[in-house]
């Protein structure tokens, strides 16, 4: 017994691309909430970057 794969009208497929379109937008502010909420000051983003250049990207 073979699964037919599931056709979408038009409307189904828009309503997919819209909610997948703000699941992105909620993730990427998420991202930007920890990273403005992490960066506390310019001697912060110096030390950081320091720390990077000495250990290495991850």
């Amino acid at each position: 017994m073979t699964k037919r794969p599931r056709t979408y009208e038009p409307y189904d497929t828009l309503g997919m691309i819209e909610a997948d379109r703000e699941y992105a937008k909620h993730r990427l502010e998420m991202v930007w909430a920890d990273a403005i909420t992490t960066i506390e000051s310019r001697d912060d983003i110096i030390i950081r970057i320091k720390k990077h250049h000495e250990e290495g990207p991850k």
